[in-house]
């Protein structure tokens, strides 16, 4: 599964995170990003109409547990300071729905761990 818009304001890569993170065929997935402001709300409303929820984890270090987790990642040598979302457990990147050439994870500021968990 590949990211399909690029666009710097209203690409799909959280969407196709979520995707990836609930098996779910892409255009089943809202771009949450078309939202603009609400992206967040949007998705979780998503989340729990599938009886998912997201939890904001930390901002810092990698989470200590065996968890898959949606992070939030800016390269510093980005001209625009665009966002990126990829999917990562045990501090590595599992999923990348759209790998960008000549970027390092290890030069990416994060902007957040999200996990995704599954309601009772």
């Amino acid at each position: 599964m590949k990211q399909t818009l690029t666009d710097e304001k209203f690409g799909n890569c959280l969407q196709t995170c979520v995707a990836y993170l609930l098996k779910k065929d892409l255009h089943h997935v809202p771009n949450f990003m078309l939202f603009e402001h609400h992206w967040w709300s949007s998705l979780v409303m998503y989340l729990g109409i599938h009886k998912y929820i997201p939890d904001f984890v930390n901002d810092e270090a990698p989470p200590a547990d065996n968890n898959e987790y949606i992070v939030s990642l800016k390269f510093k040598r980005h001209s625009k300071g665009v966002s990126h979302a990829v999917v990562m457990k045990n501090g590595s990147v599992i999923f990348d729905p759209y790998p960008i050439i000549n970027y390092s994870y290890d030069e990416a500021v994060i902007g957040g761990y999200y996990k995704i968990e599954k309601c009772n």
